[in-house]
Parts: C-alpha cells; sequence; structure tokens
C-alpha cells in the first residue's frame, strides 16, 4: 500500500494518509521523515469480532480514518478460513486479519474498527 508520512511522534507512532484516507499506527523499522511517499504492509495485531468490531456497511466505497488512537478501515470481505483467518481488500492493496464470530459474506462491504495498526515498509 502507499502511504505518505503525514507525522511521526517520539514513540513511533506515525500518521499516513492512503489513497482511501489516513490512518495512525505503530512504525516498524528506520523512522521515517515527514512528507516521505512509502510502500507498506499493514498489519492488525487485534483479534477482530464479526458483529462488534467487523459490522456490515452500506457501501462500495474503500474508506479510512481515526479518532484518537482507534482506526476504522472500511473494506471489502475477500475470503474467511474456518480458523477466522479473514483476507480483506483495501483499495489496491489487501489486509490479513484474525477473526471469530459468524463472518459476513464474501464480496460484502463491511466496516472494521482498529486499534493496533503497525505499518511495515516493504522497501519497494
Amino acid at each position: 500500500m502507499q502511504i505518505k508520512i503525514i507525522e511521526v511522534s517520539d514513540d513511533k507512532k506515525v500518521i499516513v494518509d492512503t489513497p482511501n484516507g489516513r490512518l495512525i499506527g505503530g512504525w516498524y523499522g528506520d523512522i521515517p521523515k515527514v512528507n516521505d511517499f512509502l510502500d507498506v504492509e499493514l498489519e492488525i495485531s487485534d483479534i477482530l469480532k464479526w458483529g462488534i468490531d467487523i459490522e456490515s456497511v452500506n457501501s462500495n466505497d474503500y474508506e479510512c480514518g481515526f479518532n484518537k488512537n482507534e482506526n476504522f478501515i472500511i473494506g471489502c470481505v475477500e475470503s474467511v478460513e474456518p480458523d477466522g483467518y479473514t483476507v480483506m481488500v483495501f483499495g489496491e492493496g489487501i489486509i490479513c486479519i484474525e477473526t471469530v464470530g459468524d463472518p459476513y459474506p464474501v464480496c460484502e462491504f463491511v466496516k472494521m474498527r482498529v486499534k493496533n495498526i503497525e505499518f511495515f515498509d516493504t522497501g519497494l
């Protein structure tokens, strides 16, 4: 996922712009500079609950944002494995998450509420 660094804090928290909105999370690797454009992998360490942390939305648009330290991401369910491993499409990329509960159908747009996001520079 292509991002632009908007803000970097002393505790390695970053605010980034994506093509679909703004996110906040931890940074792993060499600390980036404000205004850097980077390709990153996004990792969500939370285990998300269907119907609580992940809700169906009436939208077909990829979107994201944050309020204080909680992010929201609207994406499309691509696949769900029996063990809860789930792949979500977000814009031109994918996000892999761990889930519990009864999943929504594949191809449905959902809103995820996420507290713990980490960004990893791919070096591309």
